[in-house]
């Protein structure tokens, strides 16, 4: 990263500000001395394969070592703006640049490979418009003291106190979650309604195609609008979820990503995404068998903010 940000700008200062997980905090006033002359501030907090790995699980999901003190103190003492870019291949818990009023915006980049470095400055330079969406949910770091290390169940299990997994199923308060990211200009959605399948032909198709999802024919589709509304040019991810009908057997997701699709507009730019769906996207697991089933009630599908209405009857 240090070699992209000098490669599109000639001057800039390094500080090393603490080490990845240790509690050393000698050169943090560096680093503040650093951030307090320069015009832009950039923080690098993560985690690295001594933290998380193969067959190394990690059991905290706080940022380890003293980064936390880190990002505090430099993003105070900073003159111009700030940036966080956050080093992990999983959730890390960046509440503290989140909450900070210095912090003005925060980068996850993964685990980059070899052009990670330029990309990262690509974006922080503005040359590059980022589109992406986290993969996973961000969580507090309260959350592993809420989740039995061996229990993997993904569904909430009021028996040992369980609050399940993932966004499917964890109803909690998080950080960031699954699907969140940011641009550099503003996408406004207008969604299409589509008339409600049939149950009949919804359960049938069901049936038929149990085995092989893939051939399933599409009973409804969703129209979304998207619209460029900023002033710069961008693409634009549009996640589709699904969600069950509040009768729903007991252990169903909240909601399910059932589709998703992307756009490149020019500012003022719109375009029209259609988003299908099958009976598996009705169909719910039964306790009793494990077996899934499409489910009667009032589903609804939800782009943004944006929401729809779809009962099977």
């Amino acid at each position: 990263p240090l070699q992209g940000l000098q490669a599109l700008h000639p001057n800039v200062v390094f500080e090393k500000g603490c080490n990845t997980a240790d509690d050393d905090t000698a050169s943090i006033p560096h680093a503040e001395a650093a951030a307090a002359q320069a015009d832009a501030t950039v923080i690098f907090v993560g985690i690295s394969g001594t933290q998380e790995r193969e067959n190394h699980d990690r059991s905290d999901i706080g940022l380890p070592g003293v980064q936390n003190l880190l990002v505090e103190r430099v993003a105070a003492a900073a003159k111009g703006p700030v940036v966080v870019v956050v080093i992990s291949g999983s959730s890390v818990d960046v509440s503290t640049a989140a909450f900070s009023p210095s912090v003005g915006a925060i980068l996850w980049g993964g685990y980059p490979g070899q052009s990670g470095g330029e990309a990262i400055a690509e974006v922080i330079f503005g040359h590059h418009n980022p589109a992406g969406r986290l993969p996973v949910t961000f969580h507090f770091a309260n959350y592993t003291q809420e989740v039995d290390f061996h229990e993997m169940g993904l569904r909430r299990n009021a028996s040992n106190r369980h609050p399940g997994r993932t966004y499917r199923f964890y109803h909690g308060p998080v950080l960031y979650p699954f699907g969140h990211g940011l641009s550099y200009t503003i996408f406004r959605y207008a969604l299409r309604c589509p008339a409600p399948p049939r149950l009949a032909a919804v359960a049938a198709d069901l049936e038929a195609t149990r085995l092989r999802p893939h051939i399933a024919p599409v009973v409804a589709t969703v129209a979304v609008t998207v619209q460029n509304t900023g002033n710069r040019a961008g693409a634009h991810s549009v996640l589709l979820f699904v969600q069950p009908p509040p009768q729903a057997p007991e252990g169903s997701p909240q909601q399910s990503l059932r589709g998703f699709d992307k756009v490149y507009l020019e500012p003022g730019a719109k375009a029209t995404v259609q988003l299908p769906l099958t009976a598996h996207s009705f169909a719910l697991a039964l306790p009793s068998t494990g077996r899934l089933a499409v489910v009667v009630g009032d589903w609804s599908v939800q782009v943004g903010e944006q929401r729809c209405p779809l009962p099977l009857t």
